[in-house]
């Protein structure tokens, strides 16, 4: 295989618009630059013909034997030798990069890379699956013509290429008979279907391709005769004259003549009222946000192999709008119509035959059976049958594979909670709507481009005329939005509570969701008039166990896995007969029910399963109700925090990214037993989520949950009294640790100093070494330079002795960290390297990371800024990966002090202030204190003065409040420096 040259540095969306003239788009943004036209000619050449041309056949079409000297562009002249030479590839090779593919003999444009657009070629796809589809046929030929702006390459000309100019001809005429040909098939399927204004416009754009086109100035006389406008119709006439006299020199045909008489004498009869076969349903309301879901859907019905197509998802989500939607744009391809079988009051699986019958308008006979009676009726009929409401039935699916095998023509499309699980079925589940990111800002905007807003706010306007999305109301309907987790039903129901309350109160009232969303307007079904309802007949559906299950998973907060699921659930009143098979059926059977949804984990290919947060309401009241809240919510909290014991050396080993994923995948879970742990009062339990937080507190401290960690680990040691004193202990130290990482240093040291007293009184050496270690720090920090070498040296030598792989080179970094505050730092710089080789042989991939920040800073303070910024580059792109943000801020920090030693001012304050922004949200003090200084010498470096001043101020009131005399000392000379400038 030949090998192809690409370049990748420019991968965004190329958009090339041949028709009715040439623009060609990279992201949106005009490519221009182009030598010669002969270049934009090559490109367009290869948009349109879609394949790889080799370089001679290209050479061949542009320039024929040898181009003019004129033609050559100045700078390639003399060096010029066809195409073959690589400067007109090269250049075009700039201009859209990635998007080329090029060979030693071919060229062609890249169609597995970045997103390639092509009108004309996309146009051309369109027109050929309206040809060979049998449905959709029109909505394509629709979308077809709506591409045609204008002919092929219009006035787009290329001196000297006869070869280019034909092929340009060629493809024009081509296109605009295609073109010409949809739009008479559009206006015959219009004409025939009564849609006359339509078929008038499609008639009009025939006439202003092709004006002497008299076939077609006849058909529009007849359509405004239809439409009531005679006198319209006559003028048709004489424009008609006017352009074949002008034109051709001829007179009207005696066929265009006589029509225009019979219009004069009012002669002409409309066509008897267009029924269109079929009993769909008027649309009442808009189908808001789901063009994505139409496409899909009409993409799947087209396919020749579909004969039978469910739409499933949960109560709600709005899969009958979606059926009748795609079904009425549909329903002219059918031959006999569309129609619609509601079966949501049908109790009796026997009735189905009967209810499909009746909707298609079959009649029964005493002689034959329903089923014979509509065998008979939809033989050899083209019908598309939307059944509705399919879920409480299920015995009856035989019957729709029935239909199909004695009907050929008949496609099918249901809406059900739950899969028929026939063999021809295609299944696509409805999607909730799309919701605004919670990244996104809270502006009008912003939230608007999110579906689910975009429908609240319809709905909201119908119950509430005049009522308006605003800066200040926003973010709170972003949020009820998230809240109701895009689901169509419920958007609905609240958004008619807006007649009674404003915005802010209904968000603050869906803490309890199911009480709020009742009264939908009288034209639902009963059972979709509140959120309740709707989730009741599902549930309704259920068998016992189903049931038990789905109240058990309720107390899962944030989705579970299987082997959770089948940990925690069930078996509370009695055990299982089969504690294997019973829970992977029932969880099957609540995902096809749609009562729980099956998500892919990041990262893994393990499966969790979430609920909607309506339909988990719902289930913790039921299981309240069941009188187990109490052991399922035990059983909850116990295998979480046993699981979070479990990961210790998992959370700082080689595959620490995995399980960093995890626990935050479970972080809402873990949240909920600790929860427990603390106001439980359960024995063993605050000793059972004080050892968990001995593990997560690496978890909190990487993922920046600072605040958080200490608020469980302070609120679980004050309900501790009897837990055994090695768990108070590490406790002690733990958030120690969290409040040394916040930058509280005297409320550190008074939690570490605790813990060594206890574990002096244990025979555990190991965690007496970590203890030591942590005040080490703390006493660094604070100053204590001799006193932190001698805690750090002691907890070295334990670790040592105990042949500890990851404790040895934590203690050699922060022993290089003392060394680096008292000036040494080529001793700092060897205790770093050899913690770094130690970290690199366990694959602590965060411990890494940081060691490569403290070498940068030596590198740093040794003036070598480019070592220093390649460092603690590489620091921060392990941090990302490991997802650390206090890393990540580090690491930022340190770069943004080197940009500014270089001058770079603009540079280090984008990085100071996405540092601080970091600290900020894991509310890391003395983090803030250092960013803000970094940014007042940036200030201070461009003159402005005031501005250093306060943001010096702001540093150095952070580093009072922590106790950091040294920082204080240096931020109390950067201040004299400022008042010494301004004099």
């Amino acid at each position: 295989m030949e090998e192809s040259q690409q370049i990748t540095g420019t991968g965004g969306e190329l958009r090339l618009q041949l028709l009715g003239g040439l623009s060609i788009t990279l992201d949106g943004t005009p490519v221009r630059g182009f030598l010669s036209s002969k270049v934009q000619a090559l490109l367009c050449y290869l948009a349109a013909t879609g394949r790889a041309h080799s370089r001679e056949a290209l050479m061949g079409l542009l320039w024929g034997d040898m181009p003019e000297e004129r033609d050559i562009p100045l700078e390639m002249r003399g060096t010029y030798a066809g195409l073959s030479h690589p400067a007109m590839i090269a250049h075009l090779q700039k201009l859209v990069g990635a998007h080329l593919l090029v060979t030693r003999q071919t060229v062609a444009l890249n169609r597995q890379g970045p997103p390639l657009h092509v009108d004309a070629e996309q146009m051309r796809a369109l027109l050929g699956k309206a040809e060979q589809a049998p449905f959709g046929a029109h909505r394509r030929l629709r979308q077809a013509v709506e591409l045609y702006a204008g002919d092929f390459l219009s006035d787009f000309y290329v001196r000297d290429a006869p070869g280019f100019e034909e092929w340009a001809v060629t493809q024009r005429e081509q296109l605009r008979i295609a073109v010409l040909d949809a739009l008479q098939k559009l206006a015959a399927h219009s004409t025939e279907r009564g849609q006359y204004a339509a078929a008038a416009g499609f008639l009009r754009r025939i006439l202003v391709m092709d004006p002497w086109r008299e076939d077609a100035h006849r058909r529009l006389m007849l359509l405004l005769c239809y439409m009531g406008q005679p006198d319209a119709a006559a003028a048709q006439y004489h424009s008609c004259r006017q352009t074949l006299l002008r034109e051709l020199g001829e007179e009207p045909a005696s066929e265009t003549t006589n029509l225009y008489w019979r219009v004069r004498e009012g002669k002409i009869d409309p066509p008897h009222a267009y029924t269109p076969p079929g009993n769909l349903p008027l649309r009442r309301t808009a189908l808001i946000g789901r063009q994505g879901e139409i496409a899909q859907v009409y993409t799947l019905l087209e396919d020749d192999g579909c004969r039978l197509l469910t739409l499933t998802g949960p109560g709600g989500i709005g899969k009958t709008s979606l059926a009748l939607h795609v079904a009425s744009e549909l329903a002219d391809d059918f031959e006999h119509g569309a129609f619609f079988v509601p079966l949501a009051d049908t109790g009796d699986p026997a009735n189905v035959p009967g209810e499909i019958a009746r909707a298609l308008g079959v009649e029964e006979s005493e002689s034959r059976t329903v089923q014979s009676s509509l065998s008979a009726a939809l033989r050899g009929r083209q019908v598309l049958l939307v059944i509705d409401n399919f879920e409480h039935l299920m015995s009856a699916a035989p019957l729709v594979a029935d239909i199909m095998a004695m009907a050929p023509r008949i496609r099918i499309m249901v809406t059900s909670r739950a899969p028929l699980r026939l063999r021809e079925e295609m299944v696509y589940a409805v999607p909730a709507l799309a919701l605004p990111s919670v990244q996104d800002p809270a502006l009008p905007e912003a939230v608007l481009r999110s579906p689910a807003v975009a429908m609240f706010l319809e709905r909201a306007r119908s119950a509430r005329p005049g009522f308006q999305l605003t800066d200040a109301n926003a973010g709170a309907l972003a949020e009820i939005c998230r809240r109701l987790d895009g689901l169509p039903l419920a958007i609905e129901l609240a958004a008619v509570r807006l007649q009674i309350m404003p915005v802010q109160a209904l968000l603050s009232r869906l803490e309890n969701q199911l009480g709020v969303l009742t009264g939908g307007v009288r034209d639902l079904p009963e059972r979709q008039r509140t959120l309740r309802a709707t989730i009741e007949w599902s549930y309704s559906l259920l068998s016992e166990e189903e049931r038990a299950f789905l109240r058990d998973l309720s107390v899962f907060a944030g989705g579970c896995t299987l082997e959770a699921a089948e940990a925690v659930c069930g078996g509370l009143a009695e055990p299982y007969s089969d504690p294997i098979a019973g829970p992977v059926e029932w969880i099957s059977a609540l995902v096809d029910n749609h009562l729980i949804q099956q998500q892919d984990e990041q990262g893994d290919s393990e499966i969790r399963f979430r609920m909607l947060e309506t339909i988990r309401q719902y289930a913790l009241e039921k299981l309240a109700e069941s009188g187990f809240e109490p052991q399922a919510r035990r059983k909850h909290a116990e295998y979480y925090l046993t699981m979070a014991q479990g990961i210790e050396d998992k959370i700082t080993g080689p595959e620490q990214v995995l399980w960093l994923e995890r626990l935050e995948a479970e972080h809402e879970n873990m949240r909920a037993a600790l929860r427990w742990a603390r106001e439980s009062n359960a024995e063993g339990a605050a000793e059972l989520g004080l050892r968990a937080c001995g593990t997560l507190w690496r978890f909190w401290e990487r993922r920046g949950y600072l605040t958080e960690g200490r608020e469980w680990l302070e609120s679980l040691l004050r309900l501790s009294g009897e837990v055994a004193p090695e768990v108070r202990a590490k406790a002690l130290r733990v958030v120690g640790i969290l409040a040394f990482k916040q930058g509280n240093l005297q409320r550190a040291a008074e939690l570490c100093g605790s813990s060594i007293e206890l574990y002096d009184t244990l025979d555990n050496e190991f965690e007496l070494a970590g203890a030591l270690n942590s005040m080490g720090n703390i006493r660094r920090e604070q100053g204590h330079h001799h006193e932190a070498e001698a805690l750090l040296t002691r907890a070295l030598s334990i670790y040592r002795k105990l042949g500890d792989a990851l404790g040895v080179p934590i203690v050699l970094n922060n022993l290089g960290s003392v060394a680096q505050r008292e000036g040494d730092l080529e001793r700092a710089a060897e205790l770093y390297e050899e913690s770094l080789v130690l970290r690199q042989a366990v694959g602590d991939a965060g411990g890494v990371a940081y060691t490569l920040d403290k070498l940068g800073e030596v590198a740093r303070e040794k003036g070598d800024l480019d070592r220093a910024v390649t460092l603690c580059e590489q620091s921060l792109q392990m941090r990302r990966e490991v997802g650390d943000k206090y890393g990540m801020a580090l690491a930022l920090t340190n770069l943004g002090t080197i940009e500014g030693e270089r001058h770079n001012y603009a540079s280090s304050v984008k990085l100071l202030e996405d540092a601080l922004e970091l600290y900020g949200e894991i509310g890391e003090i003395w983090g803030v204190a250092t960013a803000l200084r970094g940014l007042a010498f940036a200030a201070r470096e461009q003159g402005e003065h005031k501005e250093a001043e306060r943001l010096y101020r702001e540093s150095l009131s952070l580093y009072l409040e922590n106790g950091d005399s040294k920082a204080v000392a240096l931020v109390r000379a950067d201040l004299e420096q400022i008042g010494a400038s301004s004099n």
